[in-house]
């Protein structure tokens, strides 16, 4: 269940949370949407508009997922994303991708409009965006992404001057670009989508989704009951499907962000680097706070999370007149071999069931860009960006190091960390407040034990696949480091694509 802490984002903090009811009877619908984050909602007001009956489920709360933990940035100017894709297919895909994402941040743009007249004011504004060399190692590659960019058709520029209190020897500068609260407008899109006739239950985790019978519903499996619906979209970060195996095109990251008070005016724009660390800026609409997210890495494989944060803060203090760091959050999304997200069909099987993934940590504009490609196709019609984002696209050339870089990463984990487990030390030297695989009894648990020296076991195994949890210091959690699930100490599932919590242990006697 979802709940709200220290460790949950600034946009979470500062707005009411949802209160739809949860699906408790068997439903018919023309299509059903499951996700409840921005590529989620998007899609579903999009059909609902076009005369489909759509009914959308949230495993927890609408818009609490990775939409209400992002940055924010509204924008086309995805770091150096137009070179790579040159780089790996031509200019035309790239010229499609910026055309694609101006698309996403107009509509965006529209519908932060229409919220208004419903009093959800999702502090939409417009503000330039730079790709940047902070250090001023990639200054070359500015240059050629400037250039990359102009030939996609994007108005950008190469210039030195960001307006940030420190010296930039380098940037891509794109005007007329967006930032705003994501979850106030995963509200507003709510608001719209329900005002147009769709239906919408929260706390409801779909187990299955079943091809079409002889009647043409796919069945989706419920806790309670089922849906039924000509479509299915499936619009959860990661597919909770393994059909398409885009466990395996794409490799899940997190990163972790800090808000921040300033005793200084915040910059105007949104930033982003191209050096490694990678480091985000961008201004808060009181112009005093900004927000700075960066430290990523493969999900599960960090010894310990909480210096991701430390590394944030330093850097922060360096650079800006801080006052206070206020909130601390991580968050993550899945990373595809070749740069470009995955919209269209599950797999080449079906034509009723549908996926977005693969977002690259641009969903907001990729999300929105999914709505309006999903839609025509699952209306029996064609789209221009459809070819290029296809979900099903088998050609492995351009990305075929990273695809076998990535799959070799999670082999050497699943063989590697049950070895590992072999030397676990026993569970009385596990400290309050820490977790980690340890031997209990004779066997090897996922052992935490909490601030009042209680413990709470799970097995170590992610029901996903099969590969060994690992301890998340910052976020309490156990994390698989082969595809991303995430489990609360007790268990119960956090993020997918796995469907069961870890199987609890009961700790017998006193730890």
């Amino acid at each position: 269940m979802f709940s709200r802490t220290r460790s949950h984002s600034v946009w979470l903090a500062e707005a009411p949370l949802t209160g739809y009811p949860e699906l408790r009877e068997n439903l018919d619908a023309d299509v059903a949407v499951i996700g409840g984050g921005i590529a989620g909602l998007t899609t579903a007001l999009e059909l609902q508009r076009a005369g489909q009956n759509v009914v959308l489920l949230e495993a927890e709360r609408l818009g609490c997922g990775v939409t209400g933990a992002s940055t924010a940035k509204v924008t086309s100017l995805h770091g150096a994303i137009y070179r790579r894709i040159e780089q790996k297919f031509d200019a035309e895909a790239a010229r499609l991708y910026a055309e694609a994402n101006q698309a996403g941040l107009e509509h965006i743009a529209g519908r932060a409009e229409e919220m208004l007249a419903h009093s959800v004011d999702c502090q939409f504004e417009r503000r330039s965006a730079f790709t940047c060399t902070f250090d001023g190692s990639e200054i070359e590659l500015i240059r050629e992404e400037a250039e990359a960019a102009r030939r996609a058709g994007l108005p950008a520029e190469a210039t030195s001057d960001v307006g940030l209190p420190f010296p930039v020897p380098a940037a891509v500068r794109v005007e007329n670009q967006a930032q705003f609260h994501p979850y106030r407008y995963c509200v507003g899109l709510a608001r719209l989508l329900t005002d147009a006739g769709g239906r919408i239950y929260e706390h409801v985790r779909a187990q299955n989704v079943s091809d079409p019978g002889d009647d043409g519903y796919c069945t989706v499996a419920l806790p309670e009951g089922e849906l039924r619906a000509r479509h299915v979209v499936i619009a959860t970060l990661l597919p909770f499907l393994d059909r398409g195996a885009y466990f395996a095109q794409t490799h899940p990251s997190r990163s972790y962000g800090i808000a921040v008070s300033l005793n200084e005016a915040a910059p105007e724009g949104m930033y982003i680097n191209v050096e490694s660390p990678t480091r985000s800026v961008r201004p808060m609409p009181d112009g005093r706070r900004i927000l700075v997210v960066g430290e990523e890495h493969k999900v599960g494989q960090d010894d310990d999370t909480r210096d991701r944060y430390a590394e944030l803060e330093a850097w922060t203090r360096k650079h800006f007149a801080v006052q206070s760091v206020d909130h601390r959050w991580s968050a993550q999304d899945n990373i595809p071999v070749d740069d470009l997200p995955y919209i269209g069909p599950l797999d080449r099987e079906t034509d009723r069931i549908w996926t977005a993934t693969g977002f690259n940590k641009w969903g907001l504009t990729t999300g929105s860009v999914a709505a309006l490609i999903l839609k025509e196709l699952i209306l029996g019609k064609r789209h221009p960006w459809a070819e290029l984002f296809d979900s099903t696209r088998t050609d492995v050339l351009p990305s075929a190091k990273e695809f076998v870089t990535q799959n070799l990463n999670v082999a050497a984990h699943y063989v590697g960390d049950r070895l590992k487990a072999l030397v676990a030390e026993p569970v009385d030297q596990l400290a309050p407040g820490d977790g980690a695989i340890v031997e209990l009894d004779g066997e090897k648990v996922a052992a935490f034990r909490d601030d009042s020296g209680n413990l709470h076991a799970c097995s170590p195994i992610c029901t996903h696949m099969g590969c060994y949890v690992l301890w998340n210091r910052a976020e309490r959690s156990w994390d698989c480091p082969c595809h991303g699930s995430r489990f609360a100490t007790d268990g119960q599932i956090l993020q997918g694509p796995a469907l069961d919590p870890l199987e609890k242990i009961d700790p017998s006697g006193d730890q």
